[in-house]
């Protein structure tokens, strides 16, 4: 028996559900993918998403009901979870594991995220046989790599002897014997950047040994800031201090910066044509204040603002390079600039600040020069924040970190919450600050 053709009001109900829901169940199962196996490279998800609605465009419109065209809810569901698998299966060729992740995303499109997660585990922990691991160096070393590998039981490792100085480990001059015992697949030798001698030692033993030798430095030896591997022509480095977007993660971001910032300076002519002409008609002098600001790698940038001051303060900031933060009686303030403040539309402008590539639209707010140098001495990690372009709002500024920054204890609060949002970045977390900044940035700025 056929089955019967849907009334028209269904039709646009159907469409949301498939671009809404559908896609949805997707970028959970994507993003538990990505945090299993890609580790934690969270801007892949944004890729696969973006591919499951494409495929959902071209496909999804064969299913629909239409002129003379019935409901076939079986079809249709069909094609949706087959065209999800395909995109997760596409994704796991090249990770080198696509039997049995491709079952593992298409299980999680129908499995609270809890669930997925142990499922994922159990299926790595019984797919094959765990990898044995020696692990080699310090007492201190050892232990923090122990505990790393603990809390990550997906990778499918067991810990099957440890050599080294301090207690609860063999000597080095034991490992011979010991690799012999243990019969491991991997040594992972940890240690700090100048213990030279150890890992010298250890690979006199291990040159011989058709095994997997991998070097773990100690992260706690030096202060580094989103380390990573890296590849110089070929030749292998360390990254001890750098931006934590990778080429792929910089597009993403890119693309972002350039959407959002256009669909605002849409949705915010008219809004923006009034203030300037409110501010024409309040006070003698220019709509806009262009000031100089540090970005990306420290670099000067020109911000555009709406003018706040009387043009006597802009003028002379700018031409005597004296900076002085406004505070919140501050007289140099106009009456319309102390409610664009308030209500943070005078940073309105600065989505072309975006679209020239100056700025993002999420990021570390920018600093003046002089502002940085007040408190670079007492805070060793605030230039590490302009590793990313900077932002009109950012998680420091939804985290109500904004306005002047007085002492040192208030510029560290923002500066942490920088680096904690370069640490954490993801679309994801993108687009909840800008969310958040449209519900409740709008208020109680300081000044």
């Amino acid at each position: 028996m056929s089955a019967k053709p849907l009334p028209p009001s269904w039709r646009l109900f159907i469409w949301i559900v498939d671009l809404g829901a559908a896609p949805g169940a997707v970028l959970l199962g994507a993003h538990l993918v990505d945090q299993v196996w890609l580790g934690g490279s969270a801007h892949l998800v944004a890729p696969l998403a973006l591919a499951i609605v494409a495929l959902f465009l071209i496909i999804a419109p064969s299913t629909h009901p239409g002129p003379g065209r019935p409901w076939s809810p079986t079809l249709h569901g069909t094609l949706v979870v087959a065209s999800a698998t395909a995109v997760a299966a596409s994704l796991t060729v090249g990770i080198g594991a696509m039997s049995w992740m491709a079952a593992a995303a298409a299980t999680a499109l129908a499995m609270p995220p809890a669930i997925t997660t142990r499922l994922i585990v159990w299926l790595v922990q019984h797919s094959r046989p765990p990898r044995r691991l020696l692990l080699i160096g310090p007492q201190e070393c050892r232990l923090r790599l122990r505990e790393h590998l603990e809390r990550h039981p997906e990778l499918g490792c067991i810990i099957v002897g440890e050599f080294g100085p301090g207690c609860g480990a063999r000597p080095l001059e034991e490992l011979d014997a010991g690799v012999a015992e243990c019969d491991p697949d991997e040594a992972l030798i940890s240690t700090g950047f100048d213990d030279r001698t150890l890992l010298t030692e250890a690979m006199d033993h291990l040159l011989d040994r058709p095994m997997i030798v991998r070097y773990v430095p100690d992260t706690e030896a030096v202060p580094l800031f989103c380390p990573r591997t890296a590849d110089i022509a070929g030749l292998p480095a360390i990254d001890l201090s750098t931006g934590p977007l990778s080429p792929a993660a910089e597009v993403v971001k890119c693309v972002e910066d350039k959407v959002v910032s256009v669909i605002a300076l849409i949705l915010l002519a008219l809004p923006m044509l009034a203030i300037a002409v409110a501010i024409k008609l309040s006070s003698p002098g220019p709509v806009f204040f262009v000031q100089a600001r540090q970005g990306r790698y420290g670099r000067t940038i020109r911000v555009i603002k709406f003018r706040t001051m009387c043009a006597f303060a802009s003028e002379q900031s700018i031409t005597t390079n004296s900076f002085k933060q406004a505070s919140k009686d501050d007289l140099r303030i106009t009456p319309l600039g102390r409610f664009l403040r308030n209500t943070s539309l005078d940073e309105l402008p600065q989505f072309f600040n975006v679209l020239r590539g100056d700025m993002s639209v999420v990021g570390p707010r920018p600093h003046v020069h002089a502002l940085n140098k007040r408190f670079v001495a007492d805070i060793g990690e605030l230039m590490r924040r302009h590793y990313v372009k900077p932002g009109i709002t950012g998680l420091a500024q939804i985290s109500g970190s904004r306005g002047a920054t007085k002492t040192v204890e208030e510029m560290r609060r923002r500066v942490n919450l920088d680096l904690e949002y370069l640490r954490r970045w993801s679309l994801w977390l993108d687009v909840t600050i800008i969310g958040k900044t449209m519900l409740f940035g709008w208020f109680n700025r300081e000044p």
